[in-house]
């Protein structure tokens, strides 16, 4: 498991694991889901949905439903949000001062969407501001090896101003930390406040599960919980 130490040193527990600890295949594989919330040391059950691979908001307190969303935000304690990644980049972020935290599931559509800075928008609602959030990128695929296609190039060039789309001789590439990370820091995010961890889900075979490189239902799951107060 990949544990981020930024998030760790403002109370944060933010987890990412890899394919040695197993996968998840979906929000109702529960035995899977506690299994890896013990292994991370996060209280279980994990808040989790469908993610509709869209930008939008589940707030989260133990006992609200949704129908599906990629960003999830709770400022409660002892309380773990989840989203599940296969090459679509996870974001976990937390405020240092109020501890409200948010799982992100940034696919290239979310990412289009300006999935971060509505989360961190989000954030703000709550009391928060910029200079206190911290992010925790966990794996995703790199632009070594996602190929883009018009559309695709298209909207993402336009979402970050270019930033994170490079091109071949023959082919467009795309990096989804770069663009979020670009996003994120022109939402106010520090760059310092920034962590990424991991490496490309599909170059990896032997860390991670990538749909791209297997066409797998197998999922990694992003943990983050704010830690009760000692």
């Amino acid at each position: 498991m990949l544990i981020s130490t930024l998030l760790h040193d403002i109370g944060i527990q933010a987890v990412f694991s890899e394919a040695l600890d197993g996968g998840v295949a979906d929000e109702n594989d529960h035995a899977a889901s506690n299994r890896l919330c013990r292994s991370a040391h996060v209280p279980s059950p994990a808040q989790q949905c469908h993610q509709p691979h869209g930008a939008s908001i589940w707030q989260v307190d133990g006992h609200s439903r949704t129908t599906g969303a990629d960003i999830l935000i709770s400022n409660q304690t002892n309380l773990t949000l989840a989203i599940r990644t296969a090459d679509c980049l996870p974001i976990l972020l937390a405020d240092a001062n109020t501890g409200t935290i948010a799982a992100v599931h940034a696919g290239w559509r979310g990412t289009a969407e300006g999935i971060v800075q509505r989360a961190i928008t989000a954030i703000l609602k709550l009391g928060s501001t910029a200079e206190a959030i911290h992010a925790a990128m966990g794996p995703a695929i790199g632009n070594c090896c996602f190929m883009i296609g018009p559309k695709c190039h298209q909207q993402l060039a336009a979402c970050a101003n270019g930033v994170g789309v490079t091109q071949t001789e023959h082919n467009w590439y795309a990096d989804l930390a770069s663009i979020n990370r670009y996003q994120m820091q022109n939402s106010g995010i520090s760059a310092d406040h920034i962590e990424q961890l991991g490496g490309c889900t599909c170059c990896q075979s032997n860390r991670f599960f990538s749909h791209r490189r297997d066409a797998t239902q197998l999922r990694q799951l992003a943990l983050i919980c704010r830690n009760l107060p000692s």
